[in-house]
């Protein structure tokens, strides 16, 4: 300290300017970029994506619009993409979830078909080959249709209208894009369709494949019922045949789809949506009854689940899982329940139903969740008891 008893200054020299570290296209600096303008950089003017929701102001607290932007994806990486690099919003669950759930089910069902395969080419047993081939044709055939059915909701649906039927890039990516030279300006324009439009499309699509993997299924499924429970009960006897059990599942598939596919549920733009609501509430009530009673007969087929039935506790263990199997495939006709009440009486947005040529992207959601699941519980549970039964032959 200097005898005056005052601190002493330092000064420093400016500092140089340092180039801006601000994330490109962000509001804290200029994009240098040459190509910010054209929507393939950031842009500050962002169109509704998927896994995009409305921004949410920060704060402290959980509320249902910020679980539905989470669902959104708008907390997630994806949603950190250039705007020109995501897709257009249909609400909902992020794209990325929607298509890794389809295709997680064809995964572990491509997976457990393999295994049982597997068994069946080991030839331990001749019932055991029998069950478990069945079991691998069943998996590796649902497989097959949900890695088509993940083909679609990943956006990668190619031939005819159905690439058309496809969510699009931004509208800052679509700028980039000229109309074919061979076609005249008015015919290279899109037809102006919304993206619930396009989803109803992707919907009918994703349906006509569950209904041919069904149709296919169930026969399989019917038939390995019957053999196995015969190997656990031999002295049991179903009430309804397999071949006819096998031949009921397959008609209920094709009968349900009538009010589906051919009458749209009785959603339609025109004054006969009574016909088309009668005939699809008459074509499940026909479709479940015949459900009903082929699931009656397999549980009178399994009989009581007591050691006087089966004396081994391990078949007594596998029959209360084909047990468990046949009552989860409720989940089934309980699904196409909730898709018609849903689509006729939940409200798009307050005061405003959907057409009849849209769809919800949360019921489409829902409904890949309940499937995925039903298809791993019941194909795969089977194949379980198949594998369980060959091992210990």
């Amino acid at each position: 300290m200097p005898a005056s008893g005052h601190a002493v200054r330092f000064s420093l020299p400016p500092l140089p300017s340092l180039p801006s570290l601000a994330p490109h296209g962000s509001d804290l600096g200029p994009d240098p970029r040459p190509d910010a303008e054209s929507g393939l950089a950031g842009s500050d003017e962002r169109e509704p994506f998927i896994g995009m929701g409305t921004a949410t102001p920060a704060g402290v607290g959980l509320s249902w619009s910020k679980i539905q932007d989470t669902l959104r994806g708008d907390r997630g990486s994806a949603n950190a993409a250039p705007p020109g690099l995501q897709y257009e919003s249909s609400d909902g669950c992020h794209l990325a979830f929607r298509a890794g759930v389809v295709k997680l089910v064809a995964m572990k069902l491509a997976g457990i078909g393999i295994v049982v395969a597997l068994i069946a080419a080991a030839g331990l047993s001749v019932k055991a080959t029998r069950s478990c081939a069945l079991s691998a044709g069943i998996c590796l055939i649902a497989s097959l249709f949900y890695m088509r059915i993940w083909q679609i909701r990943r956006q990668g649906w190619t031939g005819g209208p159905y690439y058309d039927a496809e969510f699009r890039q931004s509208k800052a990516m679509e700028k980039q894009s000229q109309p074919s030279p061979q076609l005249p300006q008015e015919e290279a324009k899109e037809p102006t369709v919304t993206v619930l439009q396009r989803l109803f499309v992707q919907e009918n699509a994703v349906d006509s494949l569950r209904r041919l993997d069904w149709s296919i299924t169930l026969v399989l499924m019917a038939i390995e019922t019957d053999t196995i429970i015969n190997q656990l009960a031999p002295t049991r006897a179903a009430p309804i045949g397999p071949f006819v059990s096998a031949l009921m599942q397959s008609s209920l598939v094709q009968i349900g789809t009538v009010g589906r596919s051919y009458f749209n549920n009785g959603r339609t733009s025109k004054s006969d949506a009574g016909v088309g609501v009668a005939v699809t509430v008459v074509c499940f009530l026909v479709a479940s009854a015949m459900w009903v009673a082929t699931t009656w007969s397999v549980l009178e087929h399994i009989g009581p689940l007591t050691a006087e039935t089966y004396p081994d506790a391990a078949d007594l263990s596998e029959a209360a899982i084909l047990y468990v199997l046949a009552i989860v495939q409720v989940v089934y006709p309980l699904t196409a329940v909730l898709d018609f009440l849903w689509m006729h009486w939940v409200p798009k947005r307050k005061g405003e139903f959907y057409l009849h040529n849209e769809y919800s992207p949360n019921l489409s959601t829902l409904r890949d969740l309940l499937y995925g699941f039903s298809d791993i519980v019941t194909k795969g549970g089977l194949a379980l008891v198949s594998f369980q039964l060959a091992t210990r032959s």
